[in-house]
């Protein structure tokens, strides 16, 4: 059931409303003119929301829930918080937020962006690309974007392009005409219980898409798409065999490269956003834009001018060969390819995950990571520290004598 068409006028009432899955379908509600509360621990990332109209408390909101219809509890909200309580006591409808989501795709057109890192970045690139190149989609992402006013763009009721998240086996709910996955690394084993079965969950997502993207950068996305009904996938990055890149310059700046399509084609890309791993998300976005026959030329042009989107390798400052950089969401292998494979004099970089157990999950410490910046030809580094779940590494410029 859709509960944000607008005939459905009862309130919507989102408990974790802060949450980056959350915030945007609660977006997507307001500006679809529906009536919109929610309640969260961390007050934080409720600011659009507040300004478009949300009513919102820090905590619990059980008056809040007295008067809605349908409560949507995100997957990390226990069973036994208080709106959740007074929900059942009410009988009100409960929803997950995977089940709302796949709800307001409906029977739409949906590009799925999975992928255990790089799917925010994919999925605004992704809904840029298709705009420029002619499309109106809907486009919902885990990180804010300025020129959205939020996490949401709200376009027709056609086409969808949204984050396919692996945790809670959320991605499941879902049946994309197009699917992404840009890499396929362990996380989240607490919801499968072993990689084999975590890979087995990306496998069954992707095989109910007609056309599946998957990267090129590891083990775990070579085993999915090798299972995968062999005409329906297109493997990208450097190399690929059906969407290749071909690097041209890269600079702290951004990235030129030559992108050759399963047909022959060939388009010119400048990214204003450094890093190969934003060259490996612009090649799916425009792989997508090249399977669903938009205008290549187009999307290339509307990628150079992608600014980023909030806490992706966002740049806060430098002075003095300086960068604070805020980055979230990465795994181990894009921040040792940002460094390894991009010149960058970095001091102080920040991995700001949601708790600490993801990078001990990940078997990560902070001594894992200073191994892997000692890698780079233009960096050293100076100490490393896990505190508090944020990563700090300390780095400065190796300059030869």
């Amino acid at each position: 059931m859709n509960l944000f068409l607008q005939s459905d006028s009862a309130p919507l009432h989102f408990v974790g409303i802060g949450g980056a899955g959350m915030s945007a379908l609660a977006m997507v509600a307001l500006r679809r003119g529906l009536a919109v509360s929610g309640s969260d621990a961390d007050l934080s990332g409720v600011g659009d929301l507040v300004a478009a109209g949300a009513a919102v408390s820090q905590g619990s909101g059980v008056n809040f829930v007295e008067r809605a219809a349908v409560v949507i509890a995100s997957a990390a909200i226990p069973a036994d918080h208080p709106d959740l309580v007074r929900a059942r006591q009410l009988g009100r409808r409960v929803v997950t937020r995977k089940e709302a989501l796949a709800g307001l795709i409906g029977s739409a057109t949906c590009v799925a962006i999975a992928g255990t890192h790089g799917k925010t970045t994919t999925t605004v690139m992704t809904t840029e690309a298709l705009v420029a190149a002619g499309f109106d989609p809907t486009g919902l992402a885990g990180g804010r974007v300025g020129s959205w006013g939020g996490n949401a763009r709200l376009g027709g009721t056609e086409l969808f392009v949204v984050e396919a998240d692996e945790y809670d086996q959320a991605f499941l709910t879902l049946t994309p005409a197009i699917a992404v996955v840009n890499n396929v690394e362990p996380d989240h084993l607490e919801c499968y219980g072993s990689v084999e079965a975590m890979e087995a969950a990306y496998l069954t997502f992707a095989s109910r898409a007609t056309r599946v993207l998957v990267g090129n950068d590891g083990p775990g996305a070579d085993r999915v798409a090798a299972a995968l009904e062999p005409g329906s996938v297109w493997r990208f990055g450097p190399g690929a065999a059906d969407l290749t890149t071909e690097l041209v310059r890269q600079t702290a700046e951004g990235t030129d490269a030559r992108l050759r399509f399963p047909d022959g084609g060939v388009t010119e890309l400048r990214l204003s956003v450094p890093g190969l791993h934003n060259l490996r998300n612009a090649t799916a976005a425009l792989g997508v834009v090249a399977a669903l026959g938009g205008n290549r030329e187009s999307a290339a042009s509307a990628l150079g001018r992608f600014l980023g989107v909030g806490r992706r390798f966002e740049r806060l400052g430098d002075a003095d060969y300086r960068i604070t950089m805020a980055v979230a969401g990465f795994g181990e292998s894009e921040l040792q390819l940002e460094v390894k494979e991009q010149t960058l004099t970095i001091k102080g970089v920040k991995a700001l995950e949601d708790k600490e157990r993801k990078f001990l999950h990940r078997g990560i410490a902070a001594r894992a990571f200073e191994r892997r910046f000692q890698l780079a030809d233009h960096v050293e580094v100076t100490g490393a520290s896990l505190k508090d779940g944020l990563l700090d590494i300390g780095l400065v410029r190796n300059v030869p004598e």
